[in-house]
């Protein structure tokens, strides 16, 4: 994960099967179109594009069986993002029944004002070092992820070329 993006994961647990088609399934009722193969494997990379956002979740698979859903979008995006990125995430982890983990934090199904709280402070934190990074630049455009950082390289071409990666240690249970 980079410093351009924000990203959550929905982990079933160990004792926990959950089919591949459900997970589309409540992909599809949450508005994501199929993208395809997302080139990583099995993966199949869906897209929500909005007016006013761009929401991209990625469904790791092996035959039938769902290993996890990861969804993500561009943090240069307007607020309207962040807002419908937690209430996808949520809607989807209550549906499937499945905790939701940004590599340090996880929380389970239903508990969405604690996520919420994480949401808006890592998404705060991260717009500073953005706009920090792009000598202050406050435009929000609605962009796919991977094409954040091109577009603000373009421009701000004085910037270093190579996003920061965003490092997280620990686990804490909400």
């Amino acid at each position: 994960m980079g410093l351009q993006e924000y990203t959550l994961r929905l982990v079933p647990r160990r004792e926990q099967m959950v089919k591949a088609s459900k997970v589309q399934t409540v992909l599809t009722r949450l508005g994501f179109q199929s993208s395809g193969p997302s080139g990583l494997g099995d993966e199949i990379l869906y897209k929500k594009n909005a007016e006013r956002y761009v929401l991209e979740a990625l469904l790791k698979i092996d035959g039938a069986k769902f290993c996890h859903l990861s969804f993500r979008f561009a943090i240069c995006q307007p607020e309207v993002a962040a807002e419908r990125f937690h209430a996808a995430v949520s809607e989807a982890a209550r549906t499937l029944d499945l905790p939701i983990t940004d590599g340090v934090h996880w929380f389970r199904p239903g508990d969405e004002g604690a996520l919420g709280e994480m949401l808006l402070k890592e998404l705060s934190s991260r717009k500073a070092q953005w706009r920090e990074i792009f000598e202050g630049d406050r435009e929000e455009p609605v962009l796919h992820t991977d094409e954040a950082w091109g577009y603000f390289l373009k421009r701000h071409p004085n910037v270093d070329r190579t996003p920061a990666p965003t490092k997280r240690r620990g686990t804490k249970v909400h």
